[in-house]
């Protein structure tokens, strides 16, 4: 029995120093990789917690201009209200702790709510929790910007009128119905974008692989869509004025408005708005927007 023991021990050792290498290892690549993080192989999420409160809530909104959320997977539901205060739930497949629960907080001058996944951690286990934000209505006026940020999760927005919004996504798909803004900036690694309403002076959308469809009631003043393999369609009003700039290995562009070729560009009426529309083998579709 002796004699195995010590067989064993310098087996156990050897097994335990590869393990701690490999960690090591797949920490470095995840270091450089992913924004200079020292992850040791796995997914963390630290932030200041810093005065954030745990759990729903129904949030004080007479000065809230920014609503910032970062959530790691599941779905994120933005919808308007008639409430007097913006309010937060969750819902989970799984039972919650009290350290897996949402956190929120609002700044000191209580313009910013910025809402998390849950608390900070060194190791994100994912719940697939579903997150709304009821928004009020007369909020709209005031607010200027919604940003949201996830990994793995679909953002759902309906009938928003906010100024700016920007969303940036992993894995997962934004859809936004009968919403309004200004600007519009949208990312995704492998999810679709479907915007249906108006960005009126700039929208800014990449899918690596997905599809973009966007519907606008006016043509935005600039727009910049990109996507490798996904296909863009894109619909604007009968009369739309604007200048595509059209680059794509593959992909081809087809159009229910009538265009015309100058200087290397595609022209619809005087071509005030510009738009850029860049693919690798994704095509270009342009559709009357009834």
């Amino acid at each position: 029995m002796k004699t195995n023991a010590k067989k064993i021990a310098p087996i156990a050792l050897l097994t335990v120093a590869a393990l701690i290498l490999c960690a090591v290892v797949t920490g470095v690549l995840n270091a450089l990789l992913a924004g200079g993080e020292w992850t040791f192989g796995w997914t963390d999420y630290r932030y200041d917690e810093t005065e954030y409160q745990t759990g729903e809530g129904t949030i004080p909104s007479a000065a809230l201009e920014v609503i910032d959320v970062d959530w790691a997977d599941g779905m994120v539901l933005i919808v308007p209200c008639q409430d007097a205060n913006l309010s937060i739930t969750e819902e989970s497949e799984s039972d919650l702790t009290d350290a897996s629960r949402l956190r929120w907080r609002l700044s000191e001058n209580g313009r910013t709510l910025s809402v998390r996944y849950r608390d900070s951690s060194w190791f994100l286990d994912g719940k697939n929790k579903t997150l709304t934000v009821r928004v009020p209505v007369t909020l709209f006026e005031q607010l200027r910007a919604l940003n949201v940020r996830g990994d793995s999760c679909n953002v759902f927005l309906r009938k928003l009128e906010i100024p700016s919004v920007s969303v940036t996504l992993g894995s997962g798909s934004l859809a936004a119905v009968d919403c309004s803004a200004l600007a519009l900036s949208a990312s995704t690694k492998s999810g679709d974008v479907t915007w249906s309403g108006a960005v009126r002076d700039n929208e800014r959308i990449t899918s690596k692989s997905g599809d973009l469809t966007l519907s606008h009631p006016v043509t935005p003043q600039s727009s910049e869509l990109s996507t490798r393999g996904g296909r863009i369609t894109l619909a604007l009003p009968e009369h739309a004025s604007f200048a595509l700039l059209w680059e794509s290995k593959k992909g081809s562009v087809a159009s229910d408005l009538p265009l015309t070729e100058s200087d290397g560009a595609y022209l619809s009426g005087d071509g005030k708005a510009t738009l850029r529309v860049k693919t690798e083998k994704g095509d270009l579709i342009i559709k009357k927007r009834s």
